[in-house]
């Protein structure tokens, strides 16, 4: 991985990663806080359907994953060991993108309201801009995704839903176990149909993978009879896909 100085810099560097994805889920951490102590914080945070915890909070700035498989051995400069047990467990978050060049590949959809509600604004880490298919009322078929190009387990994807969206929203989320997306892929159901009544506008809802499968893509896809008489497409603020990665 690269000298004693590079490692050191990046373990530095993965620590206040994780710590801002802490604070940013209203997890209490100081800077006497060990590193050791961050993975309680983590397993202390609850995720949505039924309890479930959530397996990751890593900042999609990481590019998706943190693998750091063998120990990182630190020394001071007499070769003297301050630690010899320092790993981290491989996690998946979906990036934050800064423009739509940044999220080519990885965010993806059918419908597009207008160029400034393209599906890289679901993934912004802003609930001030947001995703929105076409204006029409049929709704049914279309879809919004996130690609990680890596197989994701135990995914949790929470949505944050605008009430631009009229009538009951009604969708789906699915996955697929192929990196490559084209009108070929095969999608599978990975939750029920879920039919919303009435919600506030930026309320966030979370749904859990635990089927055991593994899928390298999740997308929202919105069905017929979920929509109906409004001039508005149908809206997300932000989508939030966390999962682990399985090794070997």
């Amino acid at each position: 991985m690269g000298t004693l100085k590079e490692k050191l810099s990046y373990l530095s560097e993965t620590k206040e990663a994780i710590k801002q994805a802490l604070i940013k889920q209203q997890v209490t951490v100081t800077d006497e806080d060990t590193f050791r102590s961050y993975a309680d914080k983590i397993a202390g945070i609850e995720g949505g359907g039924g309890g479930s915890k959530v397996i990751s909070t890593m900042p999609a700035s990481n590019a998706g994953s943190i693998n750091t498989d063998n120990m990182i051995e630190i020394c001071s400069s007499d070769g003297a060991n301050y630690s010899s047990e320092i790993e981290i467990q491989n996690i998946m978050a979906n990036r934050v993108f800064a423009n739509a060049e940044e999220a080519q590949g990885y965010a993806f959809a059918n419908s597009i309201y207008s160029s400034d509600r393209q599906p890289w604004k679901a993934f912004d880490g802003n609930t001030s801009t947001l995703w929105s298919t076409e204006s029409t009322d049929n709704q049914d078929g279309k879809y919004l995704g996130y690609n990680f190009h890596d197989v994701v387990y135990e995914a949790i994807i929470s949505l944050t839903l605008s009430t631009d969206n009229a009538g009951t929203p009604k969708f789906k989320i699915q996955g697929c176990e192929s990196a490559t997306i084209d009108e070929n892929t095969v999608w599978e159901d990975v939750s029920d149909v879920v039919e919303l009544g009435s919600y506030e506008s930026t309320q966030t809802r979370t749904y859990s993978v635990t089927n055991g499968k593994g899928y390298c893509a999740f997308r929202v896809l919105l069905l017929a009879g979920g929509r109906q008489s409004s001039t508005y497409g149908w809206a997300i603020y932000e989508m939030s896909i966390k999962g682990k990665r399985m090794e070997g």
